[in-house]
This record gives structure tokens, C-alpha cells and sequence, in this order.
């Protein structure tokens, strides 16, 4: 969809990695016995780096991306204040925080088929993925489902 786009940074790290916390019980479909809810002493890093979408009355997310695949994506002049192209964001970014203390850097206007970034495994993510989430403007998430009752029948967009 076209609309503005937000580069946000949580931390750019991994907090399995930085924890030392084994990925295997986590992959799939996880044993709660084996795979903690909570598996992490501090903080866990959310979503990590993502790219969040303002427009046509929803807002999409696009979490855990590569901050190095992704920076160069972002269009000349759309860093913020006290960001710029080529800074060094990885030493900045390396510590992990709680996941509502994110920082935008960068902030410009997308559109329907732009390349707005490239997946990874920033923040709190088990492996590499895109963890993709829509919502109506300052509403709730969207599930896209099959299930009966959810007013907008299952289908986000037709």
C-alpha cells in the first residue's frame, strides 16, 4: 500500500545470541516444557529493526529485518535528525532493549511494490523471518483468518 513509511530500531542485535540461549526448542511448533515463554533475564529486543507503513486507514509492520541490507534501501534525505547514511547505527543499536523503546530514524513515502527492506533476525526472533503484522490506524492487529465473525470476513484487501 502506498503511504509513509518509518524506519524504527529497536536493537539490531539477537537476544538468543547475546544470551547465550539455545534457538532449537523454539523453532516450530515449541514444547512450552522445553521453550520458556520468557527465556531471557532482561530484555529481549522486540522487533528488533522494522519498518512500519501508515496509509489508506491501516498500518503494516515489517520486524526482524538486516539493518545493513536495509539502511541502503532508504531514500536520500529521509534520515532523521541526528541520523545519517553510513553512520555507525550496529554500535549504537547493539544493546538490546525493552521492545516499546524504539527509536525512529528515518521516515518517508512508500509505495505499493518499493522495496522497503530486507528480512533478518533482529531483536527477539528465533530465526530468520519477516514477522509481518497489519492493523487498522490506531486500532488493533489484523488476523487474516477463514474463521466466521471477524468483520472483515477473514480478507484484508480484495
Amino acid at each position: 500500500m502506498d503511504g509513509i513509511a518509518t524506519l524504527y530500531i529497536v536493537t539490531v542485535s539477537n537476544a538468543f545470541d547475546v544470551y547465550g540461549v539455545d534457538r532449537r526448542p523454539y523453532l516450530g511448533n515449541p514444547d512450552r516444557a522445553h521453550a520458556a515463554v520468557a527465556p531471557f533475564p532482561g530484555p529481549g529486543g522486540g522487533k528488533g529493526v522494522f519498518v512500519r507503513i501508515e496509509g489508506g486507514g491501516f498500518a503494516t509492520e515489517y520486524a526482524h529485518l538486516d539493518l545493513a541490507d536495509t539502511a541502503p534501501l532508504v531514500p536520500a534525505g529521509a534520515f532523521l535528525a541526528g541520523f545519517a547514511p553510513g553512520a555507525d547505527l550496529v554500535t549504537r543499536f547493539a544493546p538490546l532493549r525493552e521492545f516499546t523503546d524504539m527509536t525512529a530514524i528515518a521516515r518517508w513515502s512508500a509505495h505499493r511494490g518499493d522495496r522497503i527492506g530486507v528480512s533478518g533476525d533482529s531483536g527477539y526472533s528465533e530465526a530468520p523471518h519477516l514477522h509481518y503484522t497489519v492493523s487498522r490506524a490506531g486500532g488493533p492487529l489484523l488476523c487474516p483468518t477463514a474463521e466466521s465473525g471477524f468483520a472483515d470476513g477473514g480478507w484484508l484487501f480484495h
